[in-house]
């Protein structure tokens, strides 16, 4: 604590704050049950409710939702096949993402059309977790203990948060994509707290999808 008994400190380089420890473990969104599906999704819309009771109000214009510009993903694609061409002899690696590279240009070319509208207010919104993943979850039997890494907390659309979430906790990393079943047991859980109509949620998945085809970190 500070010499005033704070656990916060607000320096000029940084916010540092003590916490009690938690004894913990992670343990993978693939590996739950259904049930600890449920006790996720009910625990992120309990999230949800309490920052918004907590953290200051939020307005309008801090909640939009801009998407990623396609031609800022093409020129970096063009960029990258440029170092690629200019090298005197080219190893496998190489070969596979000037493959991947190209691949990814065209898609986007193909699907430039279906761009998500940035310019109108998503709702609802609020203060979110903002990395809300299985490595940032602590179990002690089959309850979640803490959440922890909340340097992204910030302000977004709620349903934006449980599809990300929904898509890196329940990714099976195989040509199945993700666990359906406990992708709905999540979300069921957090909407019988938290209240998003079905097509916030598939508005949500559509920004989702888009920002992936324009990451090229995620280009594999």
């Amino acid at each position: 604590r500070t010499r005033t008994g704070k656990t916060l400190w607000e320096a000029a380089h940084g916010n540092f704050c003590v916490l009690p420890w938690v004894t913990g473990t992670h343990v993978a969104g693939r590996d739950w049950t259904l049930d600890q599906a449920a006790h996720v999704g009910h625990l992120l819309a309990q999230l949800h409710v309490v920052l918004a009771e907590v953290m200051p109000p939020v307005t309008a214009v801090a909640a939009r939702a801009k998407v990623p510009e396609p031609e800022k993903a093409k020129h970096a694609i063009d960029r990258y096949l440029g170092i690629i061409a200019s090298r005197a002899a080219q190893d496998p690696f190489d070969v596979l993402v000037e493959r991947r590279l190209r691949q990814r240009r065209d898609l986007l070319e193909s699907v430039v059309h279906l761009r998500p509208d940035d310019t109108a207010l998503v709702k609802p919104y609020g203060w979110v977790h903002g990395d809300f993943h299985d490595l940032n979850l602590l179990w002690s039997g089959n309850a979640v203990v803490a959440v922890i890494d909340w340097d992204r907390l910030s302000v977004r659309p709620l349903a934006a948060e449980v599809v990300r979430s929904a898509t890196l906790l329940f990714a099976t990393g195989d040509e199945r994509g993700l666990l359906l079943g406990h992708v709905a047991a999540f979300a069921a859980a957090y909407r019988r707290v938290r209240p998003l109509a079905v097509e916030d949620l598939a508005d949500a998945g559509h920004r989702l999808w888009w920002e992936r085809g324009c990451d090229l970190w995620q280009l594999k």
